[in-house]
C-alpha cells in the first residue's frame, strides 16, 4: 500500500492510500465537499499520477456520515471538471450524481482482476 500526499503550505499532507488500483481517502464533507460544484474533488496532479499507475477505482469515505462514495478511475477522469481556487492547486471535481454511494465499503472493488 502506498500513501498518497499533497503539498499543503510547503508541507506534505497525506490524503489517502493507493493499493491494487484503488485510491481510498477519508474526508469530511463539511470541509472537503465542493458545494458550488455539488461534488467531490481530488487534486489534479494526484489523479494524473494515479491514472499513470493504473487507477481502477476512487473511494471516498465521508467521515461525517460514514457513507462510501466510489466510481471508476475512468469515470472520474472522463467526467470530472477542473476548478482552481488559488492558492490551492487545481482540483478535478466529479458531480455527486456520478458517484455510487453505500454505507459499507464496496467489497466488489477488492476482487482480483482477470
Amino acid at each position: 500500500m502506498s500513501k498518497v500526499y499533497v503539498k499543503d503550505h510547503d508541507k506534505l499532507r497525506q490524503i489517502g492510500t493507493f493499493k491494487n488500483g484503488i485510491f481510498y481517502s477519508e474526508r469530511s464533507s463539511k470541509k472537503h465537499f465542493f458545494v458550488n460544484e455539488n461534488g467531490w474533488g481530488i487534486d489534479r496532479k494526484v489523479i494524473e499520477g494515479l491514472l499513470y499507475k493504473g487507477l481502477r477505482f476512487v473511494v471516498i469515505k465521508d467521515t461525517d456520515d460514514n457513507t462510501f462514495y466510489y466510481c471508476t478511475g475512468r469515470r472520474f477522469n472522463d467526467y470530472s471538471r477542473e476548478i482552481h481556487h488559488p492558492p490551492h492547486d487545481k482540483q478535478l471535481v466529479l458531480p455527486i450524481h456520478l458517484w455510487e454511494a453505500d454505507n459499507v465499503y464496496p467489497e466488489e472493488l477488492l476482487q482480483p482482476q482477470g
